[in-house]
């Protein structure tokens, strides 16, 4: 009698085991990424307000004495540098991405309308090793001839899908602007509200979370700073060597 009852409470833990599995797997798979999509504007609002508190602190302690109320000052300078950060982020990423695109296109334009040029010079370099092809069996001549020809329909294809993928995309793009600034202004808003009581939620979060994961979490902002700094760079020195040779 005893393991009959065992057994039926080890089948009702592994049911409702499974249950939980299940349940949590449907979770990770349906509801959190249409969470996070929502939340995305406000865990990344947070982030940026994490960084940029320290220095609008620093510009707040400098102008204490001027006669100017210092909630009053503060919520002017967090507008007026989210502002000009803004629009600085905007017009970087309108430029990278307006330069790539057109860098694509103008890319493939001229590989399509120099086609037969193209063709001509595979043609003639194929020409120019026809005797060594001559020299092989014939089974690796026709092998050879039917790859030459089998690449260049590919290089063709290719290039079409390609200039038809990009139009695609950019027209995709265009078409979300409605959505992408709806998520702007959610983004900015969010931003707003969170940097101006951004000490007073820092200090919440320190009484609730432990010293050394608050420290683990400065060190690991730290270095995503450094390599989002290095990245930036990089982006911005390929992006005027593009413009300049291009």
């Amino acid at each position: 009698m005893q393991e009959t009852y065992s057994d039926k409470k080890l089948y009702k833990r592994l049911i409702v085991r499974s249950i939980l599995a299940i349940l949590v797997i449907l979770f990770l798979i349906f509801v959190l990424p249409n969470c996070f999509r929502l939340l995305f504007p406000f865990i990344l609002a947070f982030i940026v307000a994490a960084i940029l508190s320290p220095l609008i602190n620093k510009i707040n302690s400098k102008i204490k004495k001027l006669k100017i109320k210092s909630s009053v000052s503060k919520k002017i300078i967090t507008i007026i540098l989210y502002l000009l950060i803004l629009l600085a982020i905007s017009g970087f990423v309108y430029f990278v991405s307006y330069t790539i695109i057109k860098q694509i296109i103008s890319l493939l334009s001229s590989i399509q309308n120099n086609w037969g040029s193209i063709v001509a010079g595979l043609k003639s370099f194929e020409g120019k090793i026809t005797g060594l092809i001559d020299k092989t069996p014939q089974q690796v001549s026709e092998f050879i001839q039917n790859v030459s020809n089998n690449f260049i329909v590919f290089l063709e294809n290719s290039v079409k899908n390609l200039l038809s993928s990009t139009v695609l995309t950019t027209t995709a793009m265009i078409s979300k602007t409605g959505v992408f600034f709806l998520n702007f202004l959610t983004f900015f808003l969010a931003l707003y509200f969170i940097a101006i009581d951004y000490d007073l939620m820092k200090d919440s979060l320190k009484s609730v979370i432990g010293r050394r994961l608050l420290e683990s979490f400065n060190v690991m902002k730290n270095s995503a700073l450094t390599a989002l700094g290095g990245y930036i760079r990089a982006q911005l020195i390929l992006g005027l060597i593009a413009f300049i040779f291009m």
